[in-house]
């Protein structure tokens, strides 16, 4: 089942983030901590019962529909699902660039050892040759 961090509700709903974890303080949203440095994690399952008694947050003109099956999600759910995985995947693109740029700098330093090697070891002929 798909939950959702403190900011990614407070996103769709169009809510500052300290509102979303006053509501759960409240025990308005249930939510589970996962760690102190990780937060609150609300489910699916929480979120829609939220918005079942919060009707200001699930009016159908803000894009509430209906799909796989029974279950209810707003299109800003599935929008900020997105947005977060896209942001996720943006973060591993870019330590996998760091990992790249470092392995090509250690590349090019072997390669320079290989060649000062190399040379060396040409001298080392001659000189016995």
């Amino acid at each position: 089942m798909k939950s959702y961090t403190v900011k990614e509700i407070a996103s769709l709903l169009s809510v500052n983030e300290e509102t979303v974890r006053r509501w759960i303080r409240s025990k308005e949203l249930k939510a589970r901590q996962i760690s102190r440095k990780s937060g609150n994690v609300i489910s699916e399952e929480q979120l829609n019962a939220f918005l079942a008694t919060h009707p200001n947050y699930s009016r159908k003109e803000e894009g509430i529909v209906s799909y796989s099956g029974d279950e209810t999600v707003s299109v800003n759910v599935r929008i900020a699902e997105l947005k977060a995985q896209m942001e996720s995947h943006k973060a591993l693109l870019k330590e996998k660039k760091k990992e790249v740029k470092n392995i090509e700098s250690v590349l090019k330093e072997e390669e320079k050892l290989l060649e000062k090697w190399k040379k060396e070891k040409k001298k080392g002929k001659k000189k016995n040759g």
